[in-house]
């Protein structure tokens, strides 16, 4: 069972590299150790004005700085076979790379020789992903959807915190699960005494409600409103609320 408190998960896309330093000498962050960062390579991004640089006329990647290897982020040939609308990109991934040096060069030195070059926008250690905060659930690894969410990511920045509530809108769920049992939240303000207290429209929903009730044959009737148990039919099959709720809750 899941007993770590986490109550949250909020998922964004980030760029992938931050915006460095546009002048001046970069200094790696104070109190960071070697363990840190990979020794030999560096993410940049390429100014704009050089976004052909590492390109020859064939396509190929060519040598224009002191590096052992240039390695793009994404791989820019696409398959143009393929129907897909014009869409306006807000962030040109095609300008980032991967690149590698000796070893033994710091890696501090390297980003300011590159940096001297003019060619980048940004230049950024690959800092080491360290894994921080696990759950005690002993059927963790049979949970492959956290880490298609990278929750584990998430669980290191979003720590235990039971004042987050999240409103989970999907199929019913099994609100006895051992896994939702303790985390689904009951509205203090909304006791079960056939009144809307919290005036919100809906009686007795203190735990959530369901619109589509008891009978899906009553859905679209004239002043059909659901009622307030959100969880799945006894006896009905596992829903994917219970599945999405787990998520949430873990």
């Amino acid at each position: 069972m899941l007993t770590r408190g986490v109550a949250c998960l909020f998922i964004a896309i980030l760029p992938l590299i931050s915006h460095g330093q546009k002048s001046g000498k970069f200094i790696l962050p104070s109190g960071l150790a070697t363990a840190d960062y990979a020794k030999g390579t560096v993410w940049v991004k390429l100014k704009k004005t050089h976004k052909s640089i590492f390109e020859n006329q064939a396509g190929r990647i060519a040598p224009a700085v002191n590096v052992r290897e240039i390695h793009p982020l994404v791989n820019r040939q696409s398959d143009n076979s393929a129907r897909v609308a014009p869409r306006k990109q807000r962030i040109d991934i095609s300008l980032y790379y991967r690149l590698t040096f000796d070893e033994s060069k710091d890696v501090e030195q390297v980003i300011n020789e590159l940096y001297n070059t003019g060619y980048f926008e940004s230049i950024e250690p690959v800092y080491t992903a360290t894994p921080l905060l696990e759950p005690n659930d002993p059927m963790l690894g049979q949970q492959y959807a956290l880490d298609l969410i990278k929750a584990r990511q998430a669980w290191d920045l979003v720590e235990v915190d039971e004042d987050i509530v999240i409103g989970v809108v999907d199929a019913g769920g099994d609100l006895d699960h051992p896994d939702l049992q303790a985390n689904i939240y009951i509205d203090p303000s909304e006791p079960l005494d056939g009144i809307d207290n919290n005036h919100d429209g809906y009686i007795d929903n203190n735990r959530g409600w369901d619109f589509s009730g008891s009978s899906l044959a009553l859905i679209g009737t004239p002043g059909y409103i659901g009622d307030n148990d959100p969880s799945v039919n006894q006896g009905g099959l596992f829903s994917h609320g219970t599945m999405v709720a787990g998520c949430e809750s873990a």
